[in-house]
């Protein structure tokens, strides 16, 4: 998933590789500050400002929900998880030590705690409203930069540029239901061949590094980020719990097979071994992958590193025609490849989102 944007930050230094030291600190993909509308002139950003409006607005839907999403998926697997264990120990040990009032009470506590985060879950629709209103910001996001990198919208008239946007927010925003998610990763996007028009040097080359550094360099940081942070999730530690918890059971299994018949006597230890071991450990099983099935660790952290790998390949290539750029006028065709280069950035970044949305859309949930 391509990342929120970071709230506007003054004293945040700039990340782009090829901006001159005279450009002012970026504010963030989605806010251009007085200071960077001015020094980026020629590029129509003011424009821009119904796209970040309406973004912010997503945004923030977005994070909300997904806090809350997150919030009922880690209640309902801990909690259930805990309940089903509870109920398993109740089960070995009850016959030793009594009734254990006590932790059916906390038993039934988890259980009634797991009820309340299904039924809450399925009210509020928490996972299908953070994957839709994070689609509509990403879309916006994707919009701002369509528009920039489209300069027959806004070369020859601004007001056609403005209106254009205008009408690009609205049909974003009428996406309100689960339809909209379904159609997004079940419809195959094709870009249109487009003749783009003749820019003044000067132009394109603001236009690019406006693109490296507000853009493409934000862009690669956050799937780095995410990659390293998903390598502790799927770490080989991770990947092999499960397969782990489930042979440690079967050799409890057999542990308790040869206490039986060694000591027939020793029946608690016999109970220990089998409730703790053989019971126990697949249901904890059971906890990890429903979390790392929720929140698909794995595949997201392959997602991340092979996007940022196409990025970074894009971002040298765009790097090498801006130093090529400020050496001497380019010629025609290379004005064509640089406007090329940028729609292949931006249709990798479009594929990225939609990979995600795809993937987490089919994650296994139960809201």
């Amino acid at each position: 998933m391509i990342g929120p944007a970071p709230l506007p930050d003054p004293g945040r230094e700039s990340v782009a590789e090829g901006t001159p030291p005279s450009a002012p600190l970026s504010a963030g993909d989605m806010v251009d500050a007085a200071g960077e509308l001015a020094f980026w002139t020629p590029l129509p950003l003011a424009e821009c400002a119904p796209i970040s409006d309406a973004f912010w607005a997503a945004d923030g839907e977005a994070l909300r929900n997904q806090r809350w999403h997150r919030r009922h998926t880690v209640t309902a697997t801990l909690c259930g998880g805990g309940a089903v264990l509870i109920g398993v120990w109740i089960l070995g040990f009850e016959t030793h030590l009594g009734r254990l009032g006590p932790i059916r009470v906390i038993e039934l506590g988890l259980a009634g705690l797991v009820l309340l985060s299904i039924v809450s879950g399925l009210v509020f629709q928490r996972k299908n409203r953070w994957l839709l209103h994070r689609h509509r910001a990403e879309r916006l996001r994707l919009l701002k930069f369509e528009f920039l990198i489209t300069p027959s919208v806004w070369l020859d008239d601004p007001l056609h540029g403005a209106k254009w946007v205008t009408a690009r927010v609205g049909e974003i925003e009428a996406a309100h239901d689960r339809r909209a998610l379904v159609e997004a990763v079940s419809t195959a996007q094709l870009a249109a061949e487009v003749t783009p028009p003749h820019l003044p040097s000067s132009v394109l080359l603001k236009l690019v590094e406006y693109y490296l550094g507000k853009r493409l360099n934000p862009q690669k940081e956050y799937l780095a980020n995410r990659a390293q942070r998903n390598d502790f999730w799927d770490s080989t530690l991770a990947r092999n719990f499960n397969t782990t918890l489930f042979f440690a059971s079967v050799l409890a299994v057999a542990v308790q097979d040869v206490i039986n018949l060694s000591w027939p006597s020793t029946g608690v230890l016999s109970v220990i071994v089998a409730t703790l071991g053989a019971a126990s450990l697949p249901v904890i099983a059971s906890m990890n992958r429903t979390l790392r099935s929720a929140f698909e660790f794995s595949r997201n952290r392959s997602r991340f590193h092979a996007a940022h790998d196409a990025l970074s390949k894009l971002e040298q290539r765009l790097t090498h025609h801006l130093l090529w750029g400020r050496v001497g006028e380019l010629p025609p065709s290379d004005e064509a490849v640089i406007l090329r280069e940028l729609e292949r950035c931006e249709s990798q970044l479009r594929t990225e989102h939609v990979e995600w949305l795809r993937l987490m859309v089919d994650a296994e949930w139960f809201g």
